[in-house]
């Protein structure tokens, strides 16, 4: 984990083998986003959408890497198409995220609200945990990551390399956190 040219280079290969391979595709704009390079994960996206508009992952994290960008505009125009692609508990709390890192807390919490009153608990909570980082509580932040241990979410396998957690990275708990996920 977090071996990103290797990454890079067995994910490259699949996809030249198999070019049309959604799996392939979305895995190579996951390894860009996760490595930081957000300019070729919007491009990997973006070129996954000329081939199916419908792919609700790529429109995703071309929001996600452009909030992580600061191009909020652009941001929420991509997560409001995630969300018309597929309506689900992972869309709302991630629209939720962008929409409080472009510093929109009302809408954040008004989005997290709506995600807790529409999906009860059938969303992971290491979601639930960005948005609380956007909000600066790192509290429930860690609080919703110690729920998504109890529950074996799988998104905790990227908390080693996910920088959006940074801020949490000094913290007892978090590093606890990553032990007991065995990423330390």
């Amino acid at each position: 984990l977090g071996n990103f040219p290797e990454a890079f280079e067995l994910e490259s290969k699949a996809t030249e083998l198999d070019p049309t391979s959604v799996r392939f595709n979305e895995s190579l704009t996951r390894i860009f986003f996760f490595s930081g390079d957000y300019n070729k994960a919007i491009i990997q996206a973006e070129e996954l959408l000329e081939f199916d508009e419908r792919i609700f992952t790529s429109y995703l994290f071309v929001a996600l890497s452009y909030a992580q960008l600061g191009f909020f505009d652009l941001a929420i125009k991509n997560v409001e198409k995630a969300a018309e692609t597929r309506k689900s508990p992972e869309t709302l709390l991630n629209k939720a995220y962008i929409y409080g890192l472009s510093g929109d807390y009302v809408m954040a919490k008004k989005l997290l609200q709506e995600a807790f009153q529409m999906y009860a608990s059938q969303f992971d909570y290491a979601d639930v945990a960005l948005v609380y980082m956007v909000l600066k509580d790192f509290e429930k932040a860690l609080d919703a990551l110690e729920k998504a241990f109890e529950e074996n979410s799988t998104n905790l396998i990227l908390l080693k390399v996910d920088v959006r957690f940074d801020k949490l990275r000094g913290e007892r708990r978090f590093k606890e956190l990553l032990r007991k996920v065995k990423l330390k």
